[in-house]
């Protein structure tokens, strides 16, 4: 445990919670340093995983122009991680120790009563003796599809898809429990029974709260870190049915161009995405500090009950529909220095509903390819895209703060005014991201020189 501010500032509790100074080092950050005193930081960089992948294809052709198609996946991937300790370092996190902790050392007690103005100490603590952060992640994820292809009349063909999909994410991960950790730090001598106790306890709250020790290296008991670490759960599936169907061809001679006929597609799809995820009922709790003596200020009110990574549980559907079409115009050929010249034209539209809300997008692409001669070749294309928001961005929770907000009147008792507001809700505002793209390349494949591509 490293102290930070008073008296003590700078030194550090030793084996058995020995008084001695504090080095910290070189290349001193916020939380880590190279060399000096501390605990070494153990980071997994390459986690255990154990991966399973299996796929199947197969075609029948039903006549010389039909054909049925037929596909199933199954991938399961499962990692194990561990990280480091926690760490209890910086205003968000550090201990407040008071002049009447049960576990105080000898040197601090003389210390607190040389002092007597001096009522507390602050105190960052890296702490081996709890169990690092373990991650297990086990994802599985299952796809059939069953579709035709074939040709129509003319030059036309077509293929269309009917897909199911499923995704499963278990997520386990062991972490400190908030409240629980501050509340047995927090260690008081019980006058009544002389035995040490968690100060919260005393007044009523937190039954069950094993005190700790804090001072010095492998301090904790099993049964504090019991009680102040545990497990935490996410598990998320996603659910997808789809549809498509896309025809091509060409516009035949009516209207073909003299450097060719013009070359279409054309095709519409829809796509239905689903997520459920369920989640402990600590992880989407509030860390409340209310009755905790040393509870730090800035983890009052915040989402989650665990140190980090709190999943949130939630639930979303979003469905998409879109038609699309696409010319492939050939404007001119074998001409000097025009080898071959064309041009692209694409657009597309989707229509979204999210949950009763709907909205349509557009993109739509430019394109032109100028073949110069055998060894030259130019293309340049001026596209309009976006990105619609998934299952996750639009339905996990997320916090927002609102201030200065008191209820239910500005001279109300102190006991019930509401003096501020934290919600936790998803945002179905969310919209597409959109972004215009342009792009220019040129592809030269020397004749005098075989075999080299640039």
């Amino acid at each position: 445990g490293l102290i930070t501010s008073g008296p003590l500032d700078g030194m550090q509790f030793g084996p058995g919670g020995v008084l001695e100074p504090f080095d910290p080092g070189t290349e001193v950050g916020p939380n880590f340093s190279s060399g000096g005193d501390g605990a070494y930081v153990v980071n997994g960089i390459s986690p255990t995983e154990n991966r399973q992948s299996y796929f199947v294809h197969a075609e029948y052709e039903l006549n010389h122009r039909l054909t049925l198609i037929t596909e199933g996946m199954y991938d399961s991937s499962g990692t194990a991680s561990i990280g480091a300790p926690p760490f209890e370092v910086g205003s968000r996190f550090q201990f407040t120790i008071f002049n009447n902790n049960a576990y105080l050392p000898f040197a601090v007690q003389q210390m607190f009563a040389q002092s007597p103005a001096v009522t507390s100490f602050t105190m960052g603590r890296y702490s081996a003796d709890l169990t690092p952060i373990i991650n297990n992640d086990l994802t599985r994820m299952g796809r059939a599809m069953v579709g035709l292809k074939g040709d129509l009349v003319g030059r036309w063909s077509f293929d269309t898809h009917l897909i199911f999909s499923r995704a499963e994410q278990d997520l386990a991960q062991t972490d400190t429990i908030n409240r629980n950790l501050y509340a047995a730090a927090d260690a008081v001598v019980d006058s009544a029974t002389e035995q040490v106790v968690c100060r919260s306890t005393l007044e009523g709250l937190d039954p069950g709260c094993v005190p700790v020790n804090l001072f010095g290296p492998d301090s904790i008991t099993p049964q504090a870190a019991a009680y102040i670490e545990g497990w935490q759960y996410g598990d998320l599936s996603i659910n997808q049915t789809a549809f498509n169907a896309n025809f091509r061809g060409d516009l035949g001679d009516t209207v073909r161009l003299p450097a060719g006929r013009i070359s279409a597609a054309l095709g519409a799809a829809y796509q239905q995405n689903q997520a459920i995820r369920s989640a402990d009922p600590l992880s989407y709790s509030y860390t409340s500090c209310a009755g905790l003596r040393g509870c730090p200020a800035g983890l009052n009110g915040v989402y989650g009950g665990f140190q980090s990574y709190n999943p949130s549980p939630l639930s979303g559907r979003i469905s998409a529909l879109e038609g699309y079409g696409e010319l492939g115009i050939p404007l001119l050929k074998n001409l000097p220095l025009i080898k071959s010249l064309g041009l692209d034209l694409a657009g597309r539209r989707t229509d979204y509903d999210v949950v009763g809300i709907g909205y349509s997008e557009y993109s739509w692409k430019l394109g032109g390819n100028w073949q110069i001669n055998r060894d030259l070749q130019l293309h340049a294309t001026r596209s309009q895209d976006f990105r619609a928001p998934d299952v996750g961005e639009l339905f996990t929770p997320g916090t927002s703060a609102t201030s200065n907000m008191v209820f239910p009147s500005p001279t109300a008792p102190a006991p019930f005014a509401v003096t501020g507001e934290s919600i936790t809700e998803a945002n179905l505002d969310l919209r597409p991201e959109r972004g215009l793209t342009t792009t220019v390349g040129a592809r030269f494949t020397p004749s005098a020189l075989p075999g080299l591509l640039g």
